[in-house]
């Protein structure tokens, strides 16, 4: 307790009167955690001084919202000259911006913006007021959060399906299930789920989807352990049947997730 006690009254005395760097770690010993805290440390973001429990959860000293242009320039409170590799800094992108962006830091720089690497910023990334999270290695301001995943684009052959995946239009030649799973992975495709097809049929006119009903399709994640598997589109989008997958030849659609 007396140890701690004099660690707190140093500390104190210190800030009281100046900054001083400290090259090893501090560790405050007492009985309890009331006994192992720095108190009456000002709210301050001033680079000199102490940063704050209280400052420091607001984030202010690492967010900030650069002025627009070519070069982004930026004025980070609590950043003396230039920073450091493992800098971090949440930047708020400014309009008009661009993918291939500098970054100016307290006049100091300017530093290259990328993702992954050396590559410039997907046009995702740039969008006004997206939020980008970026570390400093030294020489790049590297961002961290990573683009937004685009959709891809349906195949020609393939209709979107609710904005999530897409399907074949028209149904594939008749094969029994085991093959007709392999002819969708040799695709680059899978066969569709039940759950796929089910919607799909119930809306085939407004997608222009081919021959959904008449006759029975595979549907994928519905073999059991005899390996017969539920086949859809006989009479209607709700008729269903459970046949030999490998003893039956039905036709099928193959799908992928967008």
């Amino acid at each position: 307790m007396k140890r701690s006690l004099l660690i707190l009254l140093c500390l104190a005395s210190l800030t009281a009167v100046a900054q001083v760097e400290v090259d090893r770690s501090i560790e405050l010993v007492g009985a309890s955690p009331t006994d192992r805290q720095v108190l009456g440390l000002p709210a301050s973001l001033e680079a000199a001084d102490a940063l704050s429990a209280g400052v420091a959860q607001t984030g202010s000293h690492r967010f900030v919202e650069p002025a627009p242009g070519a070069i982004w320039e930026a004025e980070i409170s609590g950043l003396d000259g230039a920073p450091v590799p493992g800098t971090q800094l949440m930047l708020r992108v400014p309009a008009n911006a661009t993918a291939n962006n500098t970054l100016l830091v307290n006049g100091q720089g300017p530093y290259p913006i990328t993702l992954g690497g050396n590559a410039p910023l997907d046009s995702t990334l740039t969008a006004p007021g997206t939020l980008l999270s970026v570390v400093f290695d030294g020489s790049t301001f590297q961002v961290m959060n990573g683009p937004v995943r685009n959709l891809q684009a349906c195949p020609a052959e393939m209709v979107e399906a609710f904005g999530s995946y897409c399907i074949d239009r028209n149904e594939s030649p008749a094969q029994n299930f085991l093959n007709a799973s392999l002819a969708c992975a040799q695709a680059g495709k899978r066969m569709c789920s039940w759950g796929e097809f089910h919607a799909a049929c119930a809306e085939r006119d407004a997608l222009g989807m081919v021959g959904m009903i008449g006759n029975w399709e595979w549907t994928n994640s519905t073999a059991d352990s005899n390996f017969f598997v539920r086949t859809a589109g006989g009479s209607d989008c709700e008729n269903v049947q459970r046949v030999n997958g490998t003893t039956n030849n039905r036709t099928y659609r193959c799908c992928f997730a967008r």
